[in-house]
């Protein structure tokens, strides 16, 4: 049985730099324009995956006893100016510890674009697996 991994792509893009503080909470504000050093440093640093080695198949994926799968884990980490990925942490689990480490060890085995003058973009996804 193979694993196949399917990415729901940047949850959340959380790079001060990029976003700035324009959070607003009415509905009717628009969104401040950007300048164009702004604009410019956004467009430099977007993100483009280069490489992604998915670790292999767990051999063992049995469920402990208290084990429960509550949904698909989400991984937060940092992508940074070299293109390599840092601070990789689980930010919500999936109650079943063999998905979790699978989830972790797939988003460290990535390396992305480098991004001259980027001072690094934070980031979370959740990474769903078919088990079929």
């Amino acid at each position: 049985m193979k694993l196949k991994i399917c990415l729901m792509q940047a949850l959340f893009w959380t790079s001060s730099l990029l976003l700035g503080s324009a959070f607003c909470s009415g509905q009717d504000q628009k969104k401040p324009e950007q300048t164009p050093d702004q604009q410019e440093l956004a467009k430099r640093c977007k993100t483009k995956l280069l490489k992604e080695a998915p670790p292999a198949e767990p051999k063992d994926k049995e469920w402990g006893k208290d084990e429960k799968y509550r949904g698909a884990p989400t991984v937060s980490y940092t992508i940074q100016a070299d293109g390599s990925v840092t601070n990789v942490r689980l930010k919500r689990k999936s109650g079943v510890r063999w998905i979790d480490e699978y989830a972790l060890a797939l988003v460290k085995s990535r390396k992305y674009e480098a991004m001259p003058g980027c001072l690094g973009i934070e980031t979370a996804e959740t990474i769903t697996i078919d088990f079929q």
